[in-house]
């Protein structure tokens, strides 16, 4: 990593499994999405219940069947059949998405952004440069930054962003830096921008 008085910048190349972690990351990470995956959860829990329940009352359905309530039945089974859809469709649907983002991978679909890149932050934006040519994207155009053990994330949408590996660094204090240096280019330039608009 190198910096000066405007800027900083880093270099590093990019690998499937990079890929393969952000896919993870993205299922669940950013807190933009956050809000809807839960909203989704809720639902796909509590609507086999519900439906159940209105079965339960609109139909001519024994009162109790096997000595249990049908109204206590058919709510805990539609719990239990909610929760199983949705931790079924949780696992299945993060790993579908690594198997296909390595499909595209294999595929050369994204084999540019396999090459060795450098990525510098100044005050204009967050400029990656590969061998294709520098590509700048402004402050406010960066939605989040994110960051895990593997990566940090710079999103310009909820499925897209700038990934800066963590090997890319010499230690974690190195990658720690960069990621409150770029927080902190976001939030100063980014906010700056959109209310000058």
């Amino acid at each position: 990593m190198t910096g000066g008085d405007d800027g900083v910048a880093v270099e590093f190349a990019l690998s499937a499994e990079d890929y393969a972690d952000f896919v993870r990351f993205a299922a669940t990470g950013p807190r933009f999405r956050r809000r809807k995956i839960l909203v989704r959860r809720l639902i796909s829990v509590g609507a086999p219940p519900l439906v159940l329940s209105y079965v339960a009352f609109a139909y001519d359905v024994p009162p109790v069947i096997a000595g249990v309530p049908t109204l206590v039945l058919f709510v805990a089974s539609g719990l239990v059949l909610g929760v199983f859809w949705t931790a079924l469709f949780w696992l299945l649907g993060r790993e579908a998405n690594v198997l296909v983002a390595r499909w595209r991978l294999r595929l050369k679909s994204y084999k540019e952004f396999l090459q060795p890149a450098r990525i510098e932050l100044s005050p204009d934006g967050l400029k990656r440069t590969d061998a294709s040519g520098p590509a700048l994207t402004g402050w406010p155009a960066v939605v989040e930054i994110a960051k895990n053990r593997q990566a940090i994330y710079a999103y310009i949408s909820p499925i897209q962003a700038h990934i800066i590996p963590r090997r890319a660094f010499p230690n974690d204090a190195a990658f720690d830096c960069f990621a409150a240096k770029l927080a902190q280019y976001q939030e100063t330039y980014g906010s700056r921008a959109s209310g000058a608009r």
